[in-house]
Protein backbone atom coordinates (compact mmCIF):
# COMPACT_ATOMS: atom_id res chain seq x y z
CA UNK A 1 0.00 0.00 0.00
CA UNK A 2 1.28 3.21 -1.11
CA UNK A 3 1.21 6.15 1.99
CA UNK A 4 -1.54 7.86 0.66
CA UNK A 5 -3.86 4.88 0.52
CA UNK A 6 -2.48 3.53 4.52
CA UNK A 7 -3.81 7.11 5.65
CA UNK A 8 -7.39 5.97 4.58
CA UNK A 9 -7.51 2.76 5.86
CA UNK A 10 -9.41 2.59 9.12
CA UNK A 11 -8.23 0.11 11.56
CA UNK A 12 -10.94 -1.30 13.87
CA UNK A 13 -8.50 -2.86 16.52
CA UNK A 14 -7.36 0.72 17.00
CA UNK A 15 -10.68 2.00 17.60
CA UNK A 16 -11.61 -0.73 19.58
CA UNK A 17 -8.33 0.35 21.90
CA UNK A 18 -9.32 3.22 21.88
CA UNK A 19 -13.26 2.41 23.03
CA UNK A 20 -11.46 0.59 25.89
CA UNK A 21 -9.81 3.37 27.13
CA UNK A 22 -12.73 5.22 27.05
CA UNK A 23 -14.25 2.78 28.86
CA UNK A 24 -11.95 2.14 31.94
CA UNK A 25 -11.67 6.32 31.64
CA UNK A 26 -15.33 6.25 32.73
CA UNK A 27 -14.39 3.43 35.81
CA UNK A 28 -11.75 5.36 37.01
CA UNK A 29 -13.76 8.81 37.27
CA UNK A 30 -17.01 6.79 39.03
CA UNK A 31 -14.00 5.88 41.55
CA UNK A 32 -12.44 9.31 41.71
CA UNK A 33 -16.50 10.89 42.26
CA UNK A 34 -16.86 8.26 45.30
CA UNK A 35 -13.70 9.33 46.65
CA UNK A 36 -14.77 13.25 46.59
CA UNK A 37 -18.49 12.34 47.91
CA UNK A 38 -17.69 13.55 51.30
CA UNK A 39 -20.08 15.64 52.99
CA UNK A 40 -16.83 18.04 53.87
CA UNK A 41 -19.97 21.39 54.30
CA UNK A 42 -21.71 19.30 57.08
CA UNK A 43 -18.50 18.45 58.80
CA UNK A 44 -16.98 22.01 58.65
CA UNK A 45 -20.90 23.42 60.26
CA UNK A 46 -20.45 20.26 63.20
CA UNK A 47 -16.96 20.64 64.24
CA UNK A 48 -16.58 24.77 63.45
CA UNK A 49 -20.03 25.99 64.71
CA UNK A 50 -22.01 29.17 62.93
CA UNK A 51 -18.59 31.14 62.53
CA UNK A 52 -17.64 29.28 59.52
CA UNK A 53 -21.10 28.77 57.85
CA UNK A 54 -20.16 30.26 54.81
CA UNK A 55 -16.83 28.40 54.78
CA UNK A 56 -19.60 25.70 54.71
CA UNK A 57 -21.20 27.18 51.97
CA UNK A 58 -18.65 27.51 49.71
CA UNK A 59 -17.50 23.82 50.35
CA UNK A 60 -21.44 22.88 49.38
CA UNK A 61 -21.33 24.75 46.27
CA UNK A 62 -18.02 23.38 45.14
CA UNK A 63 -18.76 19.81 45.90
CA UNK A 64 -22.17 20.16 43.85
CA UNK A 65 -20.18 21.59 41.22
CA UNK A 66 -17.81 18.70 41.52
CA UNK A 67 -20.37 16.49 41.64
CA UNK A 68 -21.46 17.79 38.67
CA UNK A 69 -18.31 17.75 36.35
CA UNK A 70 -17.89 14.39 37.22
CA UNK A 71 -21.30 12.97 36.01
CA UNK A 72 -20.73 15.10 32.76
CA UNK A 73 -17.29 13.72 32.57
CA UNK A 74 -18.41 10.53 33.30
CA UNK A 75 -21.36 10.32 30.35
CA UNK A 76 -18.70 11.64 28.02
CA UNK A 77 -16.37 8.88 28.26
CA UNK A 78 -19.17 6.65 28.04
CA UNK A 79 -21.14 7.87 25.47
CA UNK A 80 -17.59 7.99 23.38
CA UNK A 81 -16.62 4.38 23.94
CA UNK A 82 -20.13 3.10 22.99
CA UNK A 83 -19.80 5.80 19.68
CA UNK A 84 -16.04 3.78 18.93
CA UNK A 85 -17.25 0.78 19.36
CA UNK A 86 -20.19 1.24 17.29
CA UNK A 87 -18.09 2.88 14.47
CA UNK A 88 -15.37 -0.17 14.39
CA UNK A 89 -18.42 -2.60 14.59
CA UNK A 90 -19.78 -0.29 11.18
CA UNK A 91 -16.60 -0.41 9.30
CA UNK A 92 -16.07 -4.16 9.52
CA UNK A 93 -19.27 -4.86 8.58
CA UNK A 94 -18.97 -2.58 5.61
CA UNK A 95 -15.78 -4.23 4.49
CA UNK A 96 -17.29 -7.28 4.85
CA UNK A 97 -20.53 -6.44 3.04
CA UNK A 98 -18.32 -4.67 0.41
CA UNK A 99 -16.17 -7.89 0.24
CA UNK A 100 -19.26 -9.93 -0.75
CA UNK A 101 -20.41 -8.04 -3.39
CA UNK A 102 -17.15 -7.70 -4.90
CA UNK A 103 -17.06 -11.27 -4.79
CA UNK A 104 -20.84 -11.64 -6.47
CA UNK A 105 -19.49 -9.22 -8.97
CA UNK A 106 -16.15 -11.27 -9.87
Amino acid sequence: MTDQQENLRVLTDHINELAARQHTAAAKITGANRMTGGDTASRVLTTHGLVCAPTSAVFSAAETGRKAAGAALFKASAELAEKLTTAAYNYNSTDYMAGKMLDRNM
